[in-house]
């Protein structure tokens, strides 16, 4: 595959216009990448919690890490249906972790988002499946982005470089599209700020997976 030097994007290159995933299996697997924070779960420093809505508070998860010799303690608000869409995926598509987010708090939350679906020897099956979705995942961190200013900049095109995989099979699910190298393989969804009632992850399952 050739590269623009500058853009570090694949040239001569038709590009897929949207992600569809076969659940008939009729289509190579894409790679999926994911954003974590407003995607799939909403974060707060432990000693904020009191400004978030006590309606939002069942069911907190608390994450604790080392970042740069310090003891940071934050909790997590898991977003409805992120399981879910990890089960889907994970049954259809090679899946990994793309965040800005430290790589110590990564390996920790998804930890703890997996312990959090139940105790392995006494949940269900489904439960059993959601916790797996979450473990082991492949993890690109903010160490993996480019640094812009303020901003962590995500790039398909490097990542599709050293995977080997073409960039039409290559996309990414994120609440900030314009941080990405190829927004037009990002699926975009709605920022996540802790509401129970959310429903924007159902909505991507529906337009991603047919069959």
């Amino acid at each position: 595959m050739d590269f623009c030097t500058k853009t570090r994007k694949p040239i001569n290159i038709d590009y897929a216009k949207a992600l569809v995933i076969d659940r008939s299996g009729k289509k190579y697997k894409s790679m999926v990448c994911l954003e974590l924070e407003g995607v799939l779960f909403k974060s707060f420093k432990f000693n904020n919690i009191v400004n978030v809505p006590k309606a939002w508070r069942e069911g907190l998860i608390d994450v604790n890490y080392v970042q740069n010799d310090i003891l940071e303690h934050k909790v997590l608000i898991e977003r409805p249906g992120a399981a879910e869409l990890l089960v889907e995926l994970n049954k259809y598509c090679e899946i990994m972790i793309y965040s800005y987010l430290p790589e110590a708090f990564i390996e920790e939350a998804l930890l703890r988002l997996s312990i959090a679906q139940g105790d392995p020897d006494f949940c269900t099956d489904d439960e059993l499946e959601k916790g797996e979705a979450y473990y082991g995942r492949y993890i690109w961190s903010r160490d993996q982005c480019v640094k812009d200013g303020e901003n962590y900049l995500k790039s398909l095109g490097i990542l599709s470089d050293f995977s080997d995989d073409n960039i039409n099979d290559i996309w990414l699910i994120d609440n900030k599209s314009e941080l990405v190298d190829f927004p037009s393989h990002v699926v975009s969804v709605s920022d996540f700020l802790g509401d129970p009632e959310d429903k924007d992850l159902y909505r991507i399952m529906e337009e991603i997976f047919i069959n």
